[in-house]
């Protein structure tokens, strides 16, 4: 399961809580999805 952190506009920012080490969001819309990673 993926919490969802937040929703706005039709986007839906959730993550793994153990994916990676890495710190990073996924975002989904009605196209696609995407991972953005935080430094």
């Amino acid at each position: 399961m993926s919490p969802t952190v937040f929703r706005e506009a039709g986007f839906r920012f959730y993550f793994f809580s153990r994916e990676e080490p890495r710190m990073h969001v996924h975002v989904q819309g009605k196209n696609g999805e995407a991972k953005y990673w935080q430094n």
